[in-house]
């Protein structure tokens, strides 16, 4: 499968960009990759996958991220893995946007962009959608701790 970024539709999520590139659907592995652009000032909050590895490498911009309890500066050529189970969350804290190529494999976690994309626009307004998709999806959030 030859896939162009530029070709598939975006996502937005929360302000974010994501692009599907691979579905896990098309994968006997259930592996799912998405082109990610985290806008500045935009952030994932803690949470893990209990069943999910996830992966991270960061083309352009950083990110500051947290795994764990502990708080890292990731840049352009950084790569993150993030085994099931891990506590990670991230935010963009530069001016420009950090471009990112985020892979999973377990749970479909392309589906949860999908269902996010669909039914959360506006936080907090649609916090109550959010703990709906939550449900359906292998994420678990977690109070901050960096």
């Amino acid at each position: 499968m030859i896939q162009s970024a530029a070709k598939v539709p975006a996502l937005r999520v929360l302000g974010d960009q994501i692009r599907i590139l691979l579905p896990h659907r098309a994968s006997p592995a259930r592996l799912a990759v998405a082109d990610l652009v985290v806008q500045p000032g935009s952030q994932v909050p803690p949470h893990y996958h209990a069943a999910t590895d996830e992966c991270y490498y960061l083309m352009d911009g950083a990110l500051e991220v947290q795994v764990g309890a502990a708080a890292h500066r990731l840049g352009a050529g950084d790569f993150l893995h993030l085994p099931a189970g891990t506590v990670h969350g991230y935010r963009n804290t530069s001016r420009e946007p950090a471009h990112a190529l985020v892979w999973t494999v377990g749970e479909p976690i392309d589906a949860f962009f999908v269902d996010l994309a669909a039914h959360v626009r506006e936080l907090p307004r649609d916090a109550e959608a959010l703990q709906r998709v939550l449900s359906r999806h292998d994420v678990v959030m977690v109070a901050p701790t960096c």
